[in-house]
């Protein structure tokens, strides 16, 4: 909210108390998962939102709240700003749309496109207060209908705010369809455009859970900071997608790499954000370099690790790159050696054995590992993973400094086996899902919802324009599957 007057500030306060009271104070979840709704199922999900209906939250907000200025058109929530009709205490209705849950640290997104009009305000937010049994918290992402190719930052602490910020964003958002974010943590805020940090807070920020938010409603009484509201209705913003993950990560496509001298190679990262929020470093530079679009260019023999982390975080992913010399070096004794793997990639107590090939059959040849804590050979090339970790094995002709290696990635052992969707059985009976944060969900349904389940589970695969998530209904019980989360599900 604007920065005003103290006096101003206290009556805010004052109006935003009185907003509450129109709401029954609910002890509502604070959510552990994650959400994601693109609005395609087809209504408004009930379960996850609650539409705002029947109260004012007094100055400066000049309209009632009404639950059906809040509709669901052509996969996207649509605020109406129009004229009451309705006898209520204001002129006008608008719209409101909150989560039942409430929700803590995490990133905050959602794809949308704010009304221009002086006089009104687009927002996407969390907060709580007084009927939470909490103090006033608040994080905010504020369209101004006066001028919409600014949006403006801000945030407040137990009812302290005074944080403002206006972000110059060089488009008119209420043309076209953005994301705009806010990724809260527990000493900063970080806020997004189209993945893009652009601000960043780091005083006296909010620490207790709140609700998602979207509303637009016009001002009263602060021309100064919205202009003057005209009275046109009705005036419309629309929300394509809104979503909210209680962890950022990154992942890279590749955990090994075998180059040769002068190759290239683009190693790409997969986060929540984007991915010019990432930063990339190689451990040794003289092996291999990388700029900061993941592109890596091997420059001499030898290994190295390259880092992607995301700024600001301790959040990162590796990728060990080993580079052998273009042309193989010749030794005098006209002897080579050669693995038949440069690098395997294996879970704790995997065992593999390496083929040696060389020049003169009887070579005597000698196998060491570099970390046997990770993976030990034998005499016979036979590897076992012990410990996660990487190391190199190493086959050496004895009496000579002619070798051969290769790279072994260990990871520890998943206890779970993934199903693959085309040899699920669909008899009917108890279906296991098990989603990234290691929470399992079983659900008894019939062959037919586990044939629906796994068509849709196929047809995101094949087209990630396809719903992201699916809904188990039973009556009065709902649940929701996103379907980037699953890790494994099987039938029973």
């Amino acid at each position: 909210m604007k920065k005003l007057k103290k006096g101003i500030i206290g009556s805010i306060i004052l109006s935003i108390s009185f907003l509450l009271t129109g709401i029954t104070s609910n002890a509502a979840t604070i959510a552990t998962g994650n959400l994601e709704d693109n609005f395609d199922l087809g209504g408004l999900d009930t379960g996850i939102w609650a539409k705002s209906d029947g109260w004012t939250n007094g100055w400066p907000f000049n309209c009632t709240w009404r639950g059906s200025n809040v509709n669901l058109v052509d996969g996207k929530i649509v605020l109406t700003l129009n004229k009451d009709t309705q006898g209520g205490s204001t002129p006008y209705a608008s719209g409101e749309l909150r989560s039942n849950n409430m929700y803590r640290y995490g990133l905050y997104q959602t794809k949308m496109k704010p009304a221009q009009n002086t006089g009104i305000v687009s927002s996407f937010f969390m907060y709580t207060g007084p009927s939470d049994n909490n103090p006033w918290d608040e994080i905010d992402i504020e369209f101004l209908g006066k001028d919409t190719t600014k949006v403006q930052f801000n945030y407040f602490t137990n009812g302290v705010g005074n944080h403002e910020y206006i972000y110059n964003l060089g488009f008119d958002a209420s043309t076209s369809y953005h994301t705009y974010a806010f990724d809260w943590q527990p000493t900063y805020i970080a806020w997004y455009v189209d993945g893009n940090e652009v601000y960043r807070a780091t005083s006296n920020i909010p620490t207790h859970a709140g609700k998602i938010m979207a509303n637009l409603w016009p001002g009263i009484g602060v021309d100064g900071w919205l202009s003057y509201y005209d009275g046109v209705t009705p005036i419309k913003a629309y929300y394509d997608s809104i979503s909210y993950s209680s962890n950022n990560s990154i992942s890279l496509d590749n955990s090994s790499l075998d180059l040769t001298v002068g190759n290239k190679q683009k190693l790409t990262a997969k986060t929540k954000l984007s991915t010019q929020n990432i930063a990339w470093k190689s451990s040794d530079e003289s092996v291999a370099t990388v700029d900061q679009e993941g592109n890596v260019t091997a420059k001499k023999q030898g290994i190295c690790t390259i880092t992607a982390s995301i700024n600001g975080t301790d959040l990162k992913d590796t990728c060990v790159v080993n580079v052998t010399s273009q042309e193989p070096t010749q030794p005098d004794n006209n002897n080579p050696i050669s693995l038949d793997k440069s690098s395997l990639d294996l879970t704790v107590g995997d065992k593999r054995q390496l083929i040696v090939t060389t020049t003169t059959s009887a070579a005597e040849v000698i196998w060491k590992s570099s970390n046997k804590s990770v993976a030990k050979v034998d005499q016979e090339g036979n590897i076992t993973a012990k410990g996660q970790g990487t190391c190199t094995i190493t086959v050496t002709i004895n009496g000579t400094d002619i070798k051969d290696t290769c790279i072994v990635n260990v990871t520890e052992e998943d206890s779970t086996i993934p199903t693959n969707p085309d040899d699920t059985d669909t008899t009917g009976g108890n279906l296991y899902i098990e989603l990234e944060d290691g929470n399992i969900k079983s659900f008894n349904v019939s062959s037919d919802e586990i044939n629906k389940f796994i068509q849709w589970y196929k047809d995101r695969d094949l087209d990630h324009s396809k719903s992201a998530i699916y809904k188990f209904d039973k009556g009065s019980y709902k649940d929701y599957i996103i379907h980037d989360k699953i890790v494994w599900f099987e039938i029973k």
